[in-house]
């Protein structure tokens, strides 16, 4: 597996369960530390109505779960991932350090507060949908 699919197992296997929604918040935020830090990104993403969203994400966890690496359960809330592999998960030390800060941050936070502090970072409310934000 690649970085990509390798860091969002990271944060499933070590914070999960969690919910797709958060995972895409969550991530963006990972990548947009990175490329503050390391002037790169995992995922490309664009401004939609209910905040960023990469394609990308969504296909790296089908694969996660075609793959057998989580299992996702249908929720009233949400569709929830969960790790079900085995083993290490093997990250880049600067990926598995953002994911671990990021995670820090926001582990505090309701997904309402998460929601807002995403939308409240990048000012993303003055921006104009389809707008490319990292990638």
């Amino acid at each position: 597996m690649d970085t990509k699919h390798n860091a969002v197992l990271y944060m499933i296997k070590k914070y999960g369960p969690l919910e797709s929604r958060m995972i895409r918040y969550i991530v963006y935020l990972v990548d947009r530390e990175l490329y503050r830090r390391y002037g790169r990104s995992l995922f490309r993403w664009k401004l939609y109505k209910y905040g960023p969203v990469s394609s990308e994400l969504y296909k790296v966890l089908d694969d996660l779960w075609m793959g057998d690496m989580v299992e996702r359960k249908v929720m009233d809330y949400g569709i929830v991932y969960e790790y079900v592999g085995s083993g290490n998960v093997e990250v880049p030390v600067e990926v598995k350090e953002v994911v671990d800060y990021v995670m820090g941050v926001v582990s505090v936070m309701t997904g309402d507060e998460l929601i807002e502090y995403v939308f409240k970072v990048d000012n993303l409310h003055n921006r104009i949908p389809g707008e490319v934000l990292i990638g």
